[in-house]
């Protein structure tokens, strides 16, 4: 009879145990591991937002430097004249326009689109100069204005264009 009562007693036991741990881990899934995909999914948006943010401001900020440029009539002067005076002013040996203005280069070209002017701050850009050139003429040739990314042999560019 002892024995008897023993096997019950184990059986219950062991029946109690699995059923308590199976409530415990469908209450700790449901409300844990529940509340911590909800929290990684917020943060994962809040991160994306915030990037995405970033990107948006980049290409203002990008946006607003192209169109001072752009608006300038010394740049009217010298897209038309081809005038010394304004690289030197602007670009020349030694200054640090690009690099103040965060550009890795800046480009005139005529409406014909050919070269008139261009200057890099970009080693990478500087030494693939031509085929670069060339990409963004055939990409943009009948665009006026373009404010984008753009992906340059697995290079991301902010790129914005403008006309004088």
């Amino acid at each position: 009879m002892i024995l008897k009562n023993f096997r019950l007693n184990i059986t219950f036991f062991i029946i109690s145990y699995i059923l308590l741990c199976g409530i415990i881990f469908f209450v700790s899934f449901k409300f844990f591991l529940n509340d911590f995909v909800l929290l990684e999914n917020k943060q994962n948006q809040t991160n994306i937002h915030t990037f995405l943010n970033s990107i948006n401001k980049n290409i203002e900020s990008l946006r607003n430097t192209t169109n001072d440029y752009s608006k300038w009539d010394d740049s009217y002067e010298f897209m038309k004249n081809n005038n010394p005076e304004y690289i030197y002013e602007n670009f020349r040996e030694g200054s640090q326009t690009l690099s103040e203005l965060n550009l890795s280069a800046i480009l005139y070209l005529t409406l014909e689109n050919t070269i008139q002017f261009s200057e890099y701050n970009n080693n990478y850009l500087k030494s693939n100069q031509k085929d670069f050139e060339n990409y963004l003429i055939n990409k943009f040739k009948n665009e006026n204005v373009v404010n984008t990314i753009i992906n340059y042999n697995s290079n991301f560019i902010y790129l914005s264009k403008n006309e004088v």
